[in-house]
């Protein structure tokens, strides 16, 4: 991953931006003025920071929070079968 500070935009970048290698995610995002002193106008841009993925390192962080949540999901269920059994069986929670 690379990151990259102080992109400028004219336009807020989405979230996540896919390219063909690549793959952009929206860390920040600030709306700020910009002055220019040749023709003294003055402009918003988007001033961005991004973290940059290759596309397959993208893919598998993707797929690691899949299934670490994937984890958390079943743990859950673990557990609240758990309380179900002690509640039905008229055990002591």
């Amino acid at each position: 991953m690379r990151v990259i500070r102080d992109a400028m935009f004219d336009e807020k970048p989405d979230d996540v931006t896919v390219y063909p290698t690549s793959v952009d995610v929206l860390v920040s995002a600030e709306l700020v003025e910009i002055h220019d002193d040749m023709t003294g106008d003055d402009y918003e841009k988007w001033k961005c920071t991004l973290n940059r993925y290759e596309t397959g390192e993208y893919i598998e962080n993707l797929q690691k929070a899949n299934d670490d949540m994937a984890n958390e999901i079943t743990s859950t269920q673990v557990a609240v079968a758990e309380v179900y059994e002690l509640v039905v069986g008229g055990g002591e929670l």
